[in-house]
This record gives structure tokens, C-alpha cells and sequence, in this order.
């Protein structure tokens, strides 16, 4: 594994390890680069990684990362996390982006009318402000959506049932959204996998695990 070396990644790559290793697999190196690191030579030269946890705040490490893994030769598919292939960072990237996979809350391609609507917009959007990361962009409604009604000051027994409302499926351009008994989203989540459609960089969904 490697991943960033700030709480986005240190977090992120305990998740991974804890579903990882509960449904058999074994972690047998962790290595945590730098933000700033210059070449991801040095660490692939002692690594077996191949899922990969780097940030958006982090630049351009992706390209820095990607690039060179094939350059180098490396034949290991390369799994991460969704900001390791966000649609706004593959714009950036070449043919080394090619069949990494990734997971997701969101899907980019997801074939419903409310998120066709809001691709249409946010490509609006990135064409004026350009580079666009739509699971974050995404994330504001999703998080709007999930604690919309009335937010004036309410007695016990109304925040009882707005609470209970909002523990109830509602839908969404992510898909059905609830909140669960510890006021925790959930949502379905998708494995992609970069792939070239038309003339721009997509992940393509490969399976949809509900709730």
C-alpha cells in the first residue's frame, strides 16, 4: 500500500486494510510518501503495492505517480481510491491512467435523468473554471440532500420525526441516500475503471453495491 502522508491518507489506507485483511487478504508493506515527494521511483524499488490512496490536495502527484509506474515497466494493475482517478485529474493524464481501478459513492456515468442533469451542468461549469473534480462537487448536494426540511428551531417530539425521516431512503444522483442510526450516510458504492470514451477520460462503472 501507499498513500499519502497526512490524515486524508493515513485514514483512508486503514479503511482499505481493515476490509482488506477481515475478507482474507494480507497487507505485507505499508510505505507513506511525502506530499511533495519528487519521484515515485525510489519507493517502487523496495514496493509490492498496488492499491494506491494519493489526494487532490496533493497536486499532481497522480500524474507523478502514474506516469512513471508504466514508464518503468511495472505490469501490477493499480487499485485506489476515487481521488487517484477523479474525472477532473484524468483530463491531465495519458494512457497511463488506462484500466486503473477505483472506488466510489459516486459514479460519474451513472445512467439516471438527475445526474445526467448534473453532469450536463458541472461540464458547463468546468469549461468556464476548468478543472472540475465532480465526486467533490457532487458531495454539497448529496450532503444538502441528506439533511434537507424545515431547519427552523423544532420541539422534541418534530426533531424526533425529522430524524426519522431522515433515516428513511430518498433519492438522489448518487443513487438512494439515508442516514443511519448514528446519523452515518449511506449510499451505494461502485467499482470502476479508468477507461477512454469519446475524446475525454471516464471511469467506467463495474459493479454497483447497494447501501
Amino acid at each position: 500500500m501507499i498513500a499519502d502522508d497526512f490524515t486524508y491518507g493515513h485514514e483512508g489506507a486503514a479503511g482499505f486494510h481493515h476490509v482488506f485483511e477481515d475478507d482474507g487478504g494480507k497487507i505485507v508493506q505499508k510505505l507513506w510518501p511525502p506530499l511533495n515527494v519528487a519521484d515515485y521511483a525510489l519507493i517502487w524499488g523496495s514496493s509490492k503495492a498496488t492499491w494506491t490512496h494519493l489526494c487532490r490536495l496533493a497536486g499532481s502527484n497522480r500524474c507523478a505517480y502514474c506516469a512513471p509506474y508504466r514508464e518503468y515497466g511495472f505490469k501490477m494493475p493499480v487499485f485506489g481510491n476515487p481521488t487517484l482517478v477523479d474525472e477532473g485529474i484524468l483530463k491531465n493524464m495519458g494512457d497511463e491512467a488506462l484500466g486503473v481501478y477505483s472506488a466510489s459513492w459516486y459514479a460519474v456515468d451513472r445512467n439516471a435523468p438527475d445526474n445526467k442533469r448534473f453532469v450536463e451542468r458541472s461540464s458547463r461549469i468546468q469549461s468556464d473554471a476548468g478543472l472540475l473534480h465532480r465526486r467533490h462537487v457532487h458531495g454539497r448536494p448529496v450532503a444538502g440532500r441528506g439533511d434537507e426540511g424545515d431547519q427552523r428551531p423544532l420541539r422534541r417530539q418534530s426533531r424526533i420525526r425529522a430524524r426519522a425521516a431522515q433515516r428513511e431512503a430518498r433519492p438522489g444522483t448518487a443513487g438512494p441516500i439515508r442516514l443511519d442510526e448514528y446519523g452515518k450516510p449511506i449510499l451505494n458504492s461502485t467499482s470502476a475503471r479508468s477507461s477512454a470514451r469519446t475524446a475525454s477520460w471516464w471511469n467506467t462503472t463495474l459493479e454497483t453495491f447497494p447501501a
